[in-house]
């Protein structure tokens, strides 16, 4: 689910802008997101092939309440009218990119396009994040600074009320998200110009509950994502996604030889739901039982370097390695 934080804001704000807001709809193709929830799409291909589309109401009498709600809130706002703005923006962590879908001052709301739709070469670049995702957000915010005044908004870019809609991909419910590693990430992890990733466990226990603890992250080179996400179904970028999956596999494994003595004793009920638990349950596959799981658990005390190979199998790396060179023969 879209999540935000609230913080104190030193100002009342019309109830009608967010009442507003709450008839907001974000479009995958068939399936539709409400406001502060998710939806997930398919893979690579579906989230390309399916069609984005804004929907501000779902038809043309809940968009003339929608306006009508609009300008009350504006009239009892006190902003000028022209100073505020419904803004849509999209964002992508994955990318680092953040796009403007619609930017609309609400003085001219019989302009207001009820619906607009970003598909084919209007499909903005934050939404070409096929492996990660996106989070889309609706504002009412002003659009230019105002002459300050105590307990009313002024500044330029202050949103009045918001809405969140994440879009995922059943690509980023997979155990791990890269992260982006750029010229200031390697500054702060003290990594060499040329390095292409890194694995950092940072204060995460794969032992515990795998959502219960800052998650750990493999940072991989921000132009070389760029790559891998352009072309996610080709043999290359198929090769590439499976070799970062056995790295940060091969990376937690190794973590976990730190914790020989917690893992002494530990079974498959206790580490389930842990991210161990969940590579566990990657290697032995969905039919092995409790006894196979176990043996598991004890490689990854006694013998990690096996764990690793079973995980590089469970993964078919020597496969997509070797389809990565049949490329364009």
């Amino acid at each position: 689910m879209y999540k935000e934080t609230r913080p104190v804001r030193p100002f009342s704000v019309p109830v009608e802008f967010h009442r507003a807001l709450e008839s907001v709809r974000f479009h995958m193709g068939d399936q539709g997101c409400e406001p502060d929830s998710q939806i997930v799409v398919g893979p690579h291909e579906e989230w390309l092939r399916t069609k984005p589309e804004l929907v501000l109401a779902t038809g043309e009498t809940e968009f003339t309440d929608f306006k009508k709600t609009l300008a009350v809130g504006v009239e009892e706002s006190g902003c000028d009218p022209a100073a505020l703005g419904l803004v849509v923006t999209a964002y992508t962590k994955y990318l680092r990119i953040i796009d403007i879908l619609l930017r609309h001052r609400l003085d001219d709301l019989d302009t207001l396009p009820r619906t607009r739709e970003f598909a084919g070469i209007h499909r903005p670049a934050a939404l070409q994040a096929s492996t990660h995702g996106t989070v889309i957000v609706a504002y009412v915010m002003l659009l230019d600074d105002q002459p300050p005044v105590a307990l009313k908004p002024w500044r330029k870019g202050t949103y009045l009320a918001k809405v969140g809609f994440r879009l995922e991909t059943e690509t980023a419910k997979e155990m791990f998200r890269p992260t982006p590693l750029d010229d200031d990430a390697r500054h702060r992890l003290n990594l060499p110009k040329s390095t292409v990733r890194f694995f950092s466990i940072g204060e995460h226990n794969p032992l515990e509950p795998y959502d219960e603890s800052e998650q750990p992250e493999l940072y991989v080179d921000t132009d070389l994502l760029t790559q891998i996400d352009h072309a996610a179904s080709s043999p290359v970028g198929r090769a590439l996604q499976t070799q970062l999956a056995c790295d940060f596999i091969s990376g937690v494994v190794l973590a976990c030889t730190a914790r020989a003595e917690e893992l002494e004793g530990a079974t498959w009920e206790t580490l389930q739901d842990s991210l161990l638990g969940r590579i566990i349950g990657l290697i032995a596959g969905s039919g092995a039982d409790a006894a196979r799981r176990n043996q598991l658990i004890t490689d990854a005390r006694s013998n990690p370097a096996r764990l690793i190979a079973l995980a590089e199998d469970a993964l078919r790396v020597r496969k997509t390695l070797l389809d990565s060179f049949s490329e364009g023969s």
